[in-house]
């Protein structure tokens, strides 16, 4: 039976494709690498939001989450952000204080697509790591009728991405100042962060960070990474201060 199984549903590992493994230990390694700060990434109105990253989206990290944001494997969210984990457990001098995470939603034709929002999986997958993390729906994607309209896109452009704004969204309730950290499968050109903080600031919230599950250098594309790439900030090894007071 076992071998029928294997026949019609193969197991291999997403990342580098060893079989008859799930997700082998050196693609796991890979992705429990400590995250990145990318300092300069994202401006809104004259301030800047530091954004965690996971690792620069290539060779395994991107294997992985083509996998799972377009090979429906949900059970990768985890592994995903194992690096992140560690970077966002509970503030050691505030045992009560809890990390609020807001998701950024997919495009309303991407979770058509695919049948669910991979941010959505990925901060599920951070409030089930620590007490100290709590994720919250706050950002929705605005309906539009002219949606169901247009032609199918294969995938954003870099132009199209540029254009999105805080009108793209819309927040579910009003802030009363809460501190908020941002939640994003993978950083491209930061428009979709800023159009989100920029909404939830508007509301009321005060967004302190960012944090992405993986991030494309500013110069790059996706498809043609250097095997070290550029990334835009240091790795930090300890939990950074951004995310102690939440």
């Amino acid at each position: 039976m076992a071998d029928l199984f294997e026949l019609l549903a193969p197991i291999a590992c997403p990342g580098c494709g060893s079989k008859k493994v799930s997700l082998c230990s050196h693609c796991q390694t890979v992705l429990n690498q400590d995250p990145m700060i990318l300092e300069h990434s994202v401006s809104i109105r004259g301030r800047r939001i530091p954004v965690l990253s996971g690792g620069v989206y290539e060779g395994v990290r991107q294997s992985v989450m083509v996998n799972f944001k377009n090979g429906s494997q949900h059970t990768l969210a985890k592994p995903l952000m194992s690096g992140l984990v560690a970077a966002m457990g509970a503030p050691a001098s505030l045992t009560d204080a809890t990390i609020n995470i807001a998701p950024i939603p997919s495009s309303l034709r991407g979770m058509w697509n695919r049948g669910y929002a991979p941010s959505l999986l990925l901060a599920q997958a951070l409030g089930h790591s620590t007490k100290a993390i709590v994720w919250k729906r706050l950002v929705v994607q605005r309906w539009r009728m002219g949606l169901a309209f247009h032609a199918r896109k294969a995938s954003s452009t870099r132009t199209s991405r540029l254009q999105r704004s805080s009108r793209d969204v819309r927040i579910t309730r009003r802030g009363r100042g809460e501190r908020v950290v941002l939640l994003d499968d993978v950083l491209v050109t930061g428009a979709t962060v800023r159009a989100a903080a920029t909404a939830l600031m508007d509301a009321g919230y005060v967004v302190v960070a960012a944090v992405v599950a993986a991030h494309v250098p500013e110069g790059s594309s996706s498809s043609s990474l250097k095997a070290n790439g550029a990334p835009l900030g240091a790795r930090h090894r300890r939990r950074p201060p951004i995310l102690r007071r939440t």
